[in-house]
């Protein structure tokens, strides 16, 4: 039993490892091209 919930927290671990994925986005002012400050890319 032991065993079982160590390898169910190492796979819950690894999924949770792989789906910490960085998106980084630069959101623009359509007429001067400068950054929106405080702007929020989802």
């Amino acid at each position: 039993m032991k065993k079982l919930m160590l390898l169910s927290l190492a796979l819950v671990s690894t999924a949770m490892a792989y789906g910490q994925n960085i998106l980084t986005a630069y959101i623009k002012d359509a007429d001067s091209q400068e950054p929106l400050v405080g702007a929020t890319a989802v």
